[in-house]
């Protein structure tokens, strides 16, 4: 059986017991919103779900909500140096 990156960090998230999945680089959360984990976080400097931004938004939010998901547009980078405490 061969398996695609989401059964795989499905896998590793569920025979570690993870509670919390970060992505880096999530674009427009394709591959972050099938993962289930209590906490999912993604990270990526320029969030795409739409050209518009007011749309883009909208999309981002209603995508945080319906996937319980955080969001956080920034470089990995960024990211790190501010969540220090956190990680």
């Amino acid at each position: 059986m061969i398996m695609d990156r989401i059964e795989i960090v499905q896998k590793c998230l569920d025979a570690s017991r993870g509670r919390t999945y970060l992505e880096i680089g999530v674009r427009a959360g394709v591959s972050l919103a099938p993962v289930r984990a209590k906490r999912k976080w993604g990270v990526d400097p320029v969030i795409q779900f739409d050209n518009d931004p007011a749309e883009n938004l909208r999309k981002s939010r209603l995508f945080c909500k319906r996937h319980h998901a955080r969001l956080f547009e920034m470089t990995s980078d960024r990211f790190f140096a501010s969540r220090k405490i956190l990680l």
